[in-house]
C-alpha cells in the first residue's frame, strides 16, 4: 500500500506556488516521542519520514513542527489535550473542523488504526475507525481528492482495500454510523 499512496501524491492537488516538504529526519520524529511520551505507530513514522505535514487532502496532512504551524501534530494536541492522554496522534484534517487520529501503543483502541473524530460533537471518543493502518488511510484520503467516491462509506470498496477493518471489533465502522 505504501508504494500505492507514494505514487498518489504526484496527482493531488496542490495550492500554486506550493511545494511538497520532505520527510522529518529520525531525530525529529525521536524527539516528538520524548516531548508527548507517545510512541508513534510503525506506519505513521514511516509516513513522516516521507512526507512531514503537508497541504494535501481535504484538511491537510500534520507533521512533527512543519513548515505551516496549524499543521502541527503537537499544537493540535495543545487544543484536545485527552487525546493525548488516550494515545492517540492526530494524523489529518477532513477541512471542516475534524480530525484523523492514529492509536499509539498507550490506546484503549488497536494500535495504529486510524479514527476519525468529530470534536464538536465529541472530542473524547471517535465517531468511527476509518482504516486499519497510516498506509490504508492515506490511500483512501487521497483517493478522495483524485475524484473518487468509495472511502470511507462504501464497504464493499472499503474492506477490499483494507481487509484488516473487519477485524477491528468494538469500533464502529463508517457504514453503521
Amino acid at each position: 500500500m505504501k508504494q500505492t499512496v507514494l505514487s498518489e501524491i504526484d496527482r493531488l492537488p496542490i495550492p500554486p506556488g506550493y511545494s511538497l516538504p520532505g520527510g522529518a529526519s529520525q531525530q525529529r520524529l525521536d524527539g516528538f516521542e520524548e516531548r508527548t511520551g507517545l510512541r508513534l505507530p510503525a506506519e505513521t513514522r514511516d509516513w513522516l519520514s516521507v512526507c512531514n505535514g503537508a497541504l494535501i487532502g481535504p484538511g491537510g496532512v500534520y507533521g512533527v513542527r512543519p513548515r505551516e504551524d496549524w499543521l502541527d501534530i503537537e499544537s493540535i494536541l495543545t487544543d484536545f489535550p485527552s487525546w493525548q492522554t488516550r494515545g492517540w496522534i492526530p494524523v489529518a484534517g477532513d477541512g471542516n473542523g475534524n480530525h484523523y487520529v492514529a492509536s499509539s501503543a498507550a490506546s484503549p483502541e488497536p494500535a495504529g488504526i486510524i479514527m476519525f473524530v468529530e470534536p464538536l460533537v465529541n472530542p473524547a471518543n471517535p465517531s468511527f475507525a476509518v482504516a486499519s493502518g497510516t498506509w490504508h488511510f492515506l490511500h483512501g484520503l487521497f483517493s478522495i481528492e483524485q475524484g473518487e467516491t468509495w472511502w470511507p462509506l462504501d464497504e464493499t470498496e472499503m474492506l477490499r482495500v483494507d481487509p484488516s477493518l473487519a477485524r477491528l471489533g468494538g469500533l464502529n465502522l463508517p457504514w453503521h454510523s
